[in-house]
């Protein structure tokens, strides 16, 4: 069986893949999947140390969700609603490569 967090991360890079696919974009700014992401994922891996493997997935991840998403131009009423900022300011604040 897995863990919890392994299922997070497989979750997260699904989401990351269907990123790649511009015309998902919309539907996921709208399901408020980012901000999901921010306020009850991030926080939850970035605080444990143990697992530094899976942060450095996830960081990865949500770097290439948030970069494909803001390359995509989407609707500024729908960035403004889906939590997209929040997980932009979440990954500032967590981020070492700044």
């Amino acid at each position: 069986m897995q863990s919890d967090e392994k299922i997070v991360v497989k979750s997260t890079r699904l989401l990351t893949n269907l990123t790649i696919n511009p015309s998902c974009i919309p539907y996921i700014l709208e399901a408020n999947l980012l901000s999901v992401l921010a306020n009850i994922v991030m926080p939850h891996f970035y605080g444990n140390k143990l697992a530094t493997e899976q942060n450095k997935k996830m960081e990865t991840y949500i770097q290439k969700i948030i970069t494909r998403i803001y390359l995509s131009r989407p609707n500024k009423d729908l960035i403004l609603k889906s939590g997209y900022l929040d997980c932009l300011i979440r990954t500032i604040e967590t981020t070492d490569n700044i």
